[in-house]
């Protein structure tokens, strides 16, 4: 049954890369998510990454750590649309997961623009069966998202000296002498937070307010550590960006599910 899975994975897999065109060379980012499975209460874990159509990625799935891993691993890929793409099972072929298996991996093209999902679980939990090996640590691998990648703006140039230029970002955030700005996808003005403002608060003992939009789904603050941060409420999750200073030295985004509070997007610079 295992043996037959896997042959069926290399012929698609095959055919993928005769298929599929060769995206041009560019800078890229990788995105390291880790968790631990469990047969009854956690089977699987998903991810949504948003990557450009021409992608060249590769997700690896492996157990750990440590390694050898209790968990045998298994990799699933589901396109914009919910279609799964690809999978893989013991591809890495190194048999320290489970009882003697390995994790797998995946490369394709991306076929269009949007959010796909890389789901996390294991044999175990695709053949229905708690074999022993569906419970572990995982280390999921996504490589390959080019670093300038994110969703059309319309109405203004997005190659600007916005702060947080990234993917997830649903409000691009500024530094100017005038203080600290953010403007929405089609260059609406979202919130504002005069210099003025920023020294007369300084470093404060606990998180503090400086600005919002008007309806308070984004809201800007002064951290305690003198950090700022911009929270961003988008129903189903929560955006996230914290930067040490303007001009930033280093920076962080997260993604984060409000339901189950798993981070389902995270970058940091430097």
């Amino acid at each position: 049954m295992k043996v037959l899975r896997i042959l069926l994975l290399s012929v698609m897999l095959l055919a993928a890369v005769f298929l599929l065109p060769t995206p041009a060379a560019q800078a890229a980012t990788t995105l390291v998510y880790t968790g631990t499975l469990d047969f009854t209460t956690n089977p699987f874990d998903d991810y949504s990454v948003f990557i450009p159509a021409g992608a060249n990625i590769t997700a690896t799935l492996d157990c750990g750590p440590p390694k050898p891993g209790t968990l045998d691993p298994y990799l699933q890929v589901f396109d914009p649309d919910g279609v799964l793409i690809g999978e893989s099972d013991d591809d890495i072929g190194d048999g320290m997961c489970g009882d003697g298996w390995s994790g797998g991996y995946y490369t394709f093209v991306a076929a269009k623009t949007g959010n796909y999902v890389f789901r996390a679980t294991s044999y175990d939990y695709i053949d229905s069966t708690d074999w022993g090996t569906g419970d572990g640590p995982y280390t999921l691998t996504v490589e390959g998202l080019p670093e300038s990648s994110e969703p059309t703006w319309t109405g203004w140039d997005p190659g600007d000296d916005r702060i947080n230029p990234h993917p997830a970002q649903p409000v691009a955030l500024y530094c100017r002498t005038e203080g600290v700005v953010g403007y929405s996808p089609d260059g609406a003005l979202v919130l504002f937070a005069s210099q003025e403002q920023i020294d007369a608060l300084g470093v404060p003992a606990a998180p503090a307010l400086l600005a919002a939009s008007a309806d308070g789904s984004a809201r800007l603050y002064r951290l305690a550590s003198g950090e700022f941060q911009l929270n961003v409420n988008q129903g189903a999750q929560e955006y996230i960006f914290t930067w040490d200073a303007c001009p930033p030295a280093h920076k962080t985004t997260q993604v984060i599910d409000v339901a189950t509070g798993q981070t389902l997007v995270y970058y940091t610079w430097p």
